[in-house]
C-alpha cells in the first residue's frame, strides 16, 4: 500500500500483526526516525499509539491521540541498544570522538610494529586464563570504529587491573608485537575513561 503517510498510518496498518514488544525493538532500533519523533518520544506513546492502530483499522475517522513529546534517551543508551539489536554501533562507536591524533586506531596498529602506543577502545569480552605459574591473566576482545582486535594482558598488570567492565571505554597502553605473521598487542596499562 505504499509508504507509510505519518506515524498515525504506520501503526494503523501495522497493529494487527506487530506486537509491543518488536515494537519496542524497532523503536531502539530508530526504525521510525522519517516521523521526526524521536525514541522516547515513541516508547512513551507506544501503547496509545497501538490501541489506535488496532481500533483505526476498523473505524473510520478515529481521533488520533495526542503524541507527549520527550528529551531523547542518553547516546549512552542508544549506543547500547544498537550494539545489542544489530550487534554493533549503528549512529557512532563511542571511540570515534576520541583524537586520531593522540590514539592509535585499531585498523592501524600494523603500521605501529613493536613501539609502544595508546587505543581508546571498548571492551566486548574478557577471557581469563592462568599460567603454568597459577597466575591470571587474561585476553581481551577490544572495538573502535574501525574493528576490533584481541589484546593480552600478562599477570603482572592483569593482577591491577582484573576488573575490567564490559561495554566501558578505556584507554589502553601498550606495545605491537609481531608473531608468526601474527600483529599482538601486550597491554601494559589500562586506564577507564
Amino acid at each position: 500500500k505504499g509508504k507509510f503517510k505519518d506515524v498515525y498510518d504506520a501503526f494503523k496498518r501495522t497493529s494487527s500483526f506487530i506486537n509491543k514488544k518488536n515494537y519496542e525493538l524497532l523503536i531502539r532500533a530508530d526504525m521510525f526516525k522519517e516521523f521526526k519523533l524521536n525514541r522516547i518520544t515513541l516508547l512513551n506513546n507506544l501503547d496509545s499509539l497501538i490501541n489506535y492502530g488496532l481500533l483505526a483499522s476498523e473505524i473510520d475517522d478515529l481521533a488520533r491521540p495526542e503524541i507527549i513529546c520527550f528529551e531523547e534517551m542518553p547516546l549512552e543508551q542508544i549506543r547500547e541498544d544498537e550494539k545489542n539489536i544489530f550487534g554493533m554501533y549503528i549512529s557512532n562507536h563511542p571511540a570515534s570522538s576520541f583524537s586520531k591524533d593522540k590514539y592509535v586506531k585499531i585498523e592501524n596498529l600494523n603500521k605501529y610494529l613493536f613501539k609502544k602506543v595508546q587505543v581508546a577502545v571498548i571492551i566486548e569480552k574478557v577471557k581469563k586464563i592462568k599460567t603454568k605459574k597459577e597466575e591470571e591473566m587474561a585476553f581481551i576482545l577490544v572495538s573502535d570504529e574501525t574493528g576490533e582486535k584481541e589484546l593480552t594482558i600478562f599477570p603482572k598488570v592483569f593482577k591491577n587491573n582484573s576488573n575490567l567492565l564490559l561495554n566501558k571505554m578505556y584507554i589502553i597502553t601498550g606495545e605491537v608485537t609481531k608473531r608468526f605473521d601474527k600483529i599482538n598487542f601486550i597491554v601494559s596499562k589500562v586506564e577507564e575513561v
